[in-house]
């Protein structure tokens, strides 16, 4: 079988950072099944699997604009501990999801100084090749 759009694929992967650093892998784990074509991967590998066929290996580099985006500092904020729908102590790495006028999305609290919270809706892979 050929990817191409609309099939059902699945493969085992790798994925590094710059450095070589591991950062994730399907290695001891299932294969990570997709339907092709319809943008349930970054959009840069799912170009890259593109026309690929059982058995094939290959290695690829995706940059930030075919990944997770550039980082968007307009997407970090500190607000107020008062902001937080929770009585639990808010530390440094919890998510909490925000409404906002796009619509739902994630934020990491990336500091914590007494009532005010620093939080980062940019995803964590956004701005790494």
């Amino acid at each position: 079988m050929t990817i191409t759009k609309d099939k059902f694929a699945a493969f085992n992967y790798v994925l590094k950072d710059e450095n070589g650093l591991e950062l994730d892998s399907s290695t001891n784990t299932e294969p990570l099944g997709y339907v092709h074509g319809r943008g349930y991967l970054i959009p840069g590998l799912e170009a890259q699997l593109e026309g690929k066929a059982s058995g094939d290996k290959f290695s690829c580099t995706i940059q930030p604009k075919d990944g997770y985006g550039e980082r968007d500092e307009r997407l970090v904020a500190e607000v107020s501990r008062d902001r937080f729908e929770t009585d639990d102590e808010i530390e440094v790495g919890m998510m909490f999801q925000l409404q906002t006028p796009a619509g739902p999305t994630i934020a990491t609290v990336v500091e914590v100084n007494g009532d005010k919270i620093k939080i980062d809706g940019n995803h964590e892979m956004a701005g790494k090749v």
